[in-house]
């Protein structure tokens, strides 16, 4: 059953809006996904596919939220320190450079996260994934690859809770790492709405993951989803239906001013 409330706020559409509104979204890409949206104060969300939205998968670039907070709380990098690039050509020309934090978490070059996890290491990586409850915690496959290849799992219903304890600054990392680190995450500050976030992509698996603040309140968000279309646009299909959830939502106006 479809409920409908067009002068509705943010919160009225989270509570009134039936879950299977947002299949559409999904359907227009051809695409099997989940997305879950949280409100901060009260903690109501709305979860479309709830069996997925249980299920853990590869967290793939959307860990370098946690690979930048735990590399800036251990002091291996600063956010505007920079690491020489390795000469080493990579598919994306954003990658064939040295960068700094600023420009890695942009950008998402998989190289400079695999540096700063070398040197944060194996034994304070896994303490840190362990204390803050991320995902399974598995750094199997290696200090370098368990989130890419390996055997790190994490669920869209875990990002969120990661994400709430990130932006209210209840995980154990210092709150200037916090502070950063949110930062870093900006996608679009508009007149009305903030939106920060990270991205991630392995094999036929999208993720787009984050926040977003009004004046009414923020809006935590997580959603992954999966084609068998080699040719799939995910870049596109990603923003596309994070973006029309959100304003289905009335939580992101239609354009950004």
């Amino acid at each position: 059953m479809s409920l409908v409330c067009v002068s509705c706020g943010p919160s009225d559409r989270l509570t009134r809006t039936d879950p299977e509104e947002l299949r559409t979204y999904f359907d227009a890409y051809d695409a099997v996904g989940t997305i879950v949206v949280r409100k901060d104060n009260t903690g109501e969300q709305l979860v479309y596919n709830p069996e997925r939205a249980e299920r853990a998968f590869l967290p793939a670039s959307t860990f370098k939220i946690f690979n930048s907070s735990v590399a800036l709380d251990t002091g291996v990098i600063g956010v505007d320190d920079v690491i020489k690039w390795d000469g080493v050509q990579r598919d994306f020309p954003g990658w064939n450079q040295d960068r700094n934090m600023r420009d890695a978490f942009k950008y998402s070059v998989v190289w400079f996260y695999q540096e700063l996890a070398r040197r944060v290491g194996a034994q304070r990586m896994q303490a840190a994934l362990q204390r803050e409850r991320y995902g399974n915690a598995s750094i199997a496959g290696g200090i370098d690859q368990f989130w890419l290849r390996g055997g790190l799992r994490i669920s869209a219903l875990q990002q969120i809770d990661f994400l709430q304890r990130l932006h209210r600054r209840e995980l154990g990392f210092q709150e200037s790492t916090m502070r950063t680190v949110e930062e870093i995450m900006l996608i679009e500050k508009c007149a009305d709405y903030t939106l920060r976030g990270k991205t991630g992509w392995k094999d036929q698996l999208g993720w787009l993951v984050g926040w977003v603040e009004t004046d009414a309140d923020t809006f935590y968000f997580a959603m992954n989803l999966e084609s068998t279309d080699s040719d799939f646009p995910m870049v596109a299909a990603r923003r596309a239906i994070v973006d029309g959830v959100l304003r289905h939502l009335n939580i992101m106006s239609a354009q950004c001013d």
